[in-house]
């Protein structure tokens, strides 16, 4: 219960509230009681331009420090995501969140700048009724032009930001799995990983050539070490998204507020494909190529879970399905999405094409 108040006040689910169309309906709904209502309040020329001319000056100062926090913020999400690789698929959502929010505010602070100049410039010429209902919309952008600008602030600077994202990705990957939920400590599961992905590393830094790997004991990037692996065949494409689903689990596991259950599903897998890879890094080259047979076999069988199968379901009735489509239709969050159409691409499941103004997906016959 309390994981789902928190979610609730969360900034950036307040900020999905001012959507386009339910900001045209607010604006629309003023104009009309504007120009059905009798005037109440009479202002004279003074008024009228001290109230247009501050309410222009105080959005633009307003914006004018968003816009500055704006691009500290993204800068600041940068060097953490260069400094923790479990974040990274976290920061690149948040900033992709931002941005969007941003590009919101922003335009709803110019179109109330621009109908405060045009209040200004026009006020001696308008009919009573237009004016009242320009005047009033002015107010009406001004006040959803400040909330909006407080709440992307606090959306910035939300300590829990990376928590929800963790807490997000989790459920989820659960729901992917299905399975039930064991007692097990989640530190059991983030001790099998490291182990998978240091095996991973040592096995990729003697298949490579960069001696500062080999000798001095650096760990390779796990994505530098899965190209590594598939370079050289030993994995596929197969394995390859398995581990990355393995590694998103690692990454919400360590960012969740309730880490404590495990799913029994992914764990499972995990371990399997830990033992396998394992019997690959010690056999010798003959038995080498059956162990990496029976790895591809293994990870192929179990690729996809129970959200990949709904969004092929969907993907079948709906060709050229767009990414938001997919995610609001499945219930899922867009990052999800993504990551699943990624990794039905990848494999070979899903098309994309890029042809007209977004991207759409659709099934490989």
């Amino acid at each position: 219960m309390e994981k789902n108040r928190s979610k609730q006040i969360a900034p950036s689910t307040i900020l999905r509230i001012f959507r386009w169309w339910i900001i045209v309906a607010i604006v629309v709904f003023s104009t009309l009681v504007a120009i059905v209502t009798p005037q109440i309040i009479f202002i004279n020329e003074n008024q009228i331009l001290y109230y247009m001319s501050c309410l222009a000056q105080v959005i633009a100062a307003l914006f004018a420090l968003i816009l500055a926090a704006y691009t500290v913020a993204d800068t600041r999400l940068k060097n953490i995501a260069s400094n923790d690789d479990t974040l990274q698929d976290y920061i690149s959502d948040l900033q992709n969140e931002h941005f969007r929010h941003m590009f919101m505010v922003s335009v709803n602070c110019i179109l109330t700048i621009l109908l405060c100049l045009i209040v200004i410039n026009t006020y001696h010429m308008l009919p009573q009724k237009l004016f009242s209902a320009l005047i009033v919309d002015a107010s009406v952008l001004g006040s959803i032009s400040t909330i909006s600008l407080t709440l992307f602030v606090w959306a910035v600077c939300d300590p829990k930001a990376f928590q929800q994202k963790g807490d997000a990705a989790k459920d989820e990957l659960d729901q992917a799995y299905a399975g039930n939920m064991t007692k097990d400590d989640f530190r059991l599961f983030l001790g099998y990983y490291n182990r998978l992905e240091f095996l991973i590393s040592r096995y990729a830094g003697e298949m490579s050539n960069d001696n500062n790997y080999k000798y001095q004991r650096k760990q390779i990037p796990i994505f530098q070490s899965l190209d590594i692996l598939m370079s050289r065949q030993i994995f596929d494409e197969y394995v390859y998204a398995k581990i990355d689903e393995f590694r998103r689990y690692r990454n919400a596991l360590v960012h969740s507020t309730n880490p404590g259950a495990i799913n029994s599903g992914i764990y499972n897998e995990l371990k399997e494909v830990y033992a396998l890879l394992e019997q690959i890094f010690s056999s010798n080259k003959n038995g080498q190529r059956e162990y990496i047979s029976q790895l591809s076999d293994y990870c192929k069988q179990h690729l996809l879970n129970e959200l990949d199968k709904k969004v092929i379901d969907y993907l079948r009735s709906h060709s050229n399905a767009r990414l938001v489509d997919i995610a609001r239709e499945i219930g899922i969050s867009r990052p999800t999405a993504a990551n699943i159409i990624r990794k039905l691409i990848q494999t070979g499941k899903v098309q994309v094409d890029d042809s007209g103004e977004n991207k759409s997906y659709s099934l490989i016959d």
